[in-house]
């Protein structure tokens, strides 16, 4: 093969042995060396790399280190600050740089320095990390004390760990407060609550209301259903229960019929909420045992069945009395009228003229009976014709003209130029209202006038029967529109009556839609006043 070179032959002729042997340990002499070299800058960029990656990890800790919100030292075996964080520094009042080689306990609260020095001896001692909580400036501190390796200089050394809990420490007293005001309520409340599986319904857990009412204790209940224990007597509560909350997302004031574990049936008012607790979705129910409402409500039904009984007997024996009693009345009446063109002596006409006013008196008492019952029934008919409110309060001044001369009294009608000529209702009930209040104001006036007014007042028909008579006290105002209410109840009674005109009056103008409301004082006589509506009168 060397003989294929040309001139190789001459050129090995030409050389000796060591100079070959020289030139080849030269070449690998270069070769190794630039090996080396190559392998020194790889090596020199490896550990430049390193570098610039252990300064960046550097300085990410110490940017962690200085930004925590945990007060973080390093202590060596004679407690003084190997390194701190700007947290720490600052809890001290200190720069990082003004406590760095200072001793820590002479920094630490006298207070507590005995504490401290033995809790740090205690850690280093034993190489195990020690953690404990203390209250300072009103502030509670989580801290951790973690032994380190000696360092270089072979003295032992002790990390700090101090996390600020005081929120914390607030929120839990907070919970704990909570539980306790909801461990109170649970117990005192006369409610029963129980919470249960959604929705199977099995008793996860109840309050002490619950078995005491029932009788079934938390180990009868938890782990099962109401239907298995046998509480719910309708057997289709729970799925009713189910289709609420599917509905509406809770259950309100629903009522069931339970029974106990003695086998006493009551009445339950039920509400339920779904809710997230004990690691599964659960119903959160609150029952009201209102078995003693409801038989209250039976029993006050029963009451007013019998009172409307009572009252719709009553109403019918007076219909009946009063039916009865007014045919003969009106046939002695009718006979009064006939005695009278008899040709009766002046004594006898007198007789005869007290025997009619007592008859009219008792055919009016009558009526006025009559029509409160009827009224109270449901049965007195009214009509809804025009008529003319002027014209109308004419005609009661002159009928009740004569009965006010009588007595000495001036009776007036004053029409206001407002006053409506049509309205529409009862002339007749409105006439018997107006009616009424004339004949008490004769009644209940010795000396002066009687007025009745005729005007428009809010939009309504307003009617006033004003007098100069007796008045009437303050304390008897509210009361003077019930039955049976006389101002004077003495034996003697000087005025008479039956303190049912009043309560006719009122219930009369109320069955018309109207209102009626009087003004008085003792001796400065009286004003009842009576509004009624005009009604459509363009229809």
């Amino acid at each position: 093969m060397a003989a294929d070179v040309p001139g190789l032959w001459p050129w090995l002729a030409s050389h000796p042995v060591s100079d070959l042997l020289a030139g080849l340990l030269l070449v690998v002499a270069l070769a190794v060396v630039l090996w080396r070299s190559r392998r020194i800058t790889a090596e020199i960029a490896r550990t430049r790399a390193a570098r610039r990656e252990l300064a960046a990890e550097h300085d990410l800790l110490e940017t962690v280190f200085a930004a925590t919100s945990d007060a973080i030292l390093v202590l060596d075996e004679d407690h003084r600050v190997l390194a701190v964080n700007e947290t720490a520094a600052r809890r001290f009042g200190r720069s990082v740089p003004g406590m760095l080689g200072c001793d820590i306990l002479a920094m630490t609260d006298p207070a507590i320095v005995d504490a401290r020095r033995e809790r740090y001896r205690q850690a280093l001692a034993t190489g195990q990390p020690m953690r404990f909580t203390d209250v300072r400036d009103g502030r509670t501190l989580d801290n951790v004390l973690s032994p380190l390796p000696a360092g270089p200089t072979g003295k032992k050394r002790l990390a700090v760990y101090a996390r600020d809990v005081s929120h914390e420490a607030e929120a839990r007293r907070a919970i704990e407060e909570s539980r306790d005001r909801l461990e109170k309520l649970l117990r005192l409340t006369p409610a029963v609550i129980a919470v249960t599986t959604l929705p199977d319904g099995r008793f996860l857990d109840i309050n002490a209301t619950f078995s005491s009412l029932t009788g079934y204790s938390r180990d009868d209940v938890l782990g099962r259903t109401a239907e298995e224990l046998g509480i719910w007597i309708d057997f289709e509560a729970s799925a009713r229960i189910v289709r609420a909350i599917e509905a509406e997302g809770l259950v309100r004031n629903m009522e069931i019929e339970v029974r106990f574990k003695d086998g006493r049936t009551a009445t339950g008012l039920f509400s339920g909420i779904p809710v997230e607790g004990y690691g599964e979705p659960c119903l959160l129910s609150v029952m009201m045992d209102i078995t003693g409402r409801k038989a209250m409500e039976r029993a006050l039904r029963l009451a007013k069945e019998e009172a409307e009984a009572a009252s719709q007997t009553q109403n019918r024996f007076l219909s009946l009395v009063s039916h009865e009693v007014r045919t003969p009345l009106n046939t002695i009446l009718g006979m009064v009228d006939l005695l009278r063109d008899s040709g009766l002596t002046p004594g006898q006409e007198a007789l005869l003229r007290a025997q009619e006013e007592a008859g009219e008196n008792l055919l009016r008492l009558f009526s006025d009976i009559l029509d409160v019952s009827r009224v109270h029934s449901g049965h007195l008919a009214f009509c809804r014709e025009a008529y003319d409110p002027r014209e109308l309060a004419h005609r009661l001044g002159r009928e009740y003209a004569d009965r006010a001369g009588a007595k000495g009294l001036a009776l007036t009608v004053d029409v206001a130029p407002d006053a409506p000529r049509k309205a529409l209702g009862d002339p007749d009930r409105v006439g018997q209202v107006l009616g009424n209040l004339l004949d008490n104001a004769v009644k209940f006036t010795p000396a002066g006038t009687v007025r009745l007014t005729v005007a428009l007042g809010g939009g309504q028909l307003r009617y006033t029967v004003a007098d100069t008579g007796i008045g009437i006290p303050e304390e008897a105002r509210a009361r003077v529109f019930e039955p049976f209410t006389q101002l004077d109840a003495s034996t003697t009674r000087p005025f008479g009556g039956t303190g049912l005109g009043l309560t006719l009056c009122a219930l009369l103008t109320r069955s018309m839609g109207g209102r009626i409301w009087l003004d008085s004082a003792p001796g400065a006589g009286s004003a009842f006043h009576v509004a009624l509506p005009l009604g459509d009168t363009e229809a």
